[in-house]
């Protein structure tokens, strides 16, 4: 089960519970606080996969064909950042 589901269901927990509106309230905010911290938490997993990527030297190593006619390109260069899209738009 994944933390957006989970703290749903908490949600829906607190709002049937005995709870005062207010304490209800205080407890839900909390519940969104986390929500929040671990959507910063994934968007920081993503940037730092698409870092790790770019950062690694061999993922820009290219070859040139003897007669110089072609170039092997790097991951790098078949990725047109790519990765670097994906981690800033959220898409896995």
């Amino acid at each position: 089960m994944d933390v957006y589901r989970a703290i749903n269901i908490a949600v829906g927990c607190v709002l049937a519970s005995h709870l005062e509106n207010k304490e209800k309230r205080e407890v839900i905010e909390v519940l969104r606080s986390l929500e929040r911290q671990a959507e910063a938490q994934a968007k920081i997993e993503r940037y730092e996969k698409a870092l790790e990527f770019y950062a690694n030297e061999k993922n820009h190593e290219y070859e040139v064909t003897y007669d110089m006619a072609d170039v092997i390109e790097s991951p790098v260069m078949k990725d047109y950042g790519k990765i670097a899209r994906q981690a800033l738009e959220g898409a896995k």
